[in-house]
């Protein structure tokens, strides 16, 4: 326990020390790109544009092993509320449509029928956890089409409402299907490095999940895409499983 809290102080204070000269870097780079400093070549401009990503792909990295850490010293508060699903799922999908047309796939989701339907849940996290399930579906999908559905069922006697977010990408090998919900767990560091991951999304969505006392699984094979569930209380007007 000492050993394991003293390493998630150091990873929180490398991630502090990081961050400054990172947004620095990102600043000069920004400001480089838009003319600021005088005209540049094509070439340059590409070069800088690559450095630029990798910069963003360092700050995201940061961002999550802070994260983490928050999220293993139970250092994140939740708030629990009446989560309307059909404004979030709205939301989400709002802000990745872009992101997800420009590499030339369809991002379809259907919002429930009951306009008023809503879980249990702190809206915040569970904000992230769609918006990194989402980010993971595109991040492993080159063709075809990433959807989110809502569904309703009895879990162990209680009333949930399920999150599906499903797409046509690569898959998860039998392999890895075990590490899942590891920490750089879906092909290890050097995969999810290389579609511009950290490794450590998935992690984070199963905690989250845990801690606000919902149920994550998925289901996929190689090459036959993934299908990720998130599922909470179903909040009713009793305010069940509000504090």
């Amino acid at each position: 326990m000492e050993q394991s809290e003293s390493k998630n102080h150091f990873i929180g204070f490398l991630a502090h020390e990081l961050r400054s000269p990172m947004a620095v870097t990102k600043g000069y780079i920004s400001m480089i790109l838009e003319g600021t400093a005088g005209p540049i070549s094509g070439k340059v401009e590409e070069f800088l544009k690559e450095v630029y990503e990798s910069n963003e792909r360092l700050i995201k990295l940061v961002n999550d092993m802070e994260r983490v850490v928050q999220v293993d010293n139970g250092a994140v508060k939740f708030s629990p509320e009446a989560v309307p699903l059909a404004t979030v799922i709205s939301e989400v999908a709002a802000g990745f449509k872009e992101k997800i047309e420009k590499k030339g796939l369809t991002l379809r989701f259907v919002l429930p029928d009951d306009p008023n339907l809503a879980i249990v849940a702190d809206r915040a996290c569970f904000t992230e956890v769609v918006s990194r399930l989402l980010e993971n579906a595109a991040k492993f999908t080159d063709k075809g089409e990433i959807s989110l559905a809502t569904r309703l069922e009895a879990i162990d006697g209680r009333d949930m409402v399920t999150l599906t977010v499903s797409d046509t990408g690569l898959g998860i090998s039998k392999e890895d299907a075990v590490r899942v919900f590891e920490k750089f767990g879906k092909g290890g560091p050097k995969f999810t490095a290389h579609r511009g991951g950290t490794g450590l999304g998935l992690y984070i969505v199963k905690k989250l999940t845990d801690d606000m006392g919902g149920r994550v699984s998925f289901r996929s094979e190689a090459g036959q895409g993934s299908s990720f569930f998130v599922s909470f209380p179903r909040f009713t007007k009793s305010g069940d499983g509000l504090k």
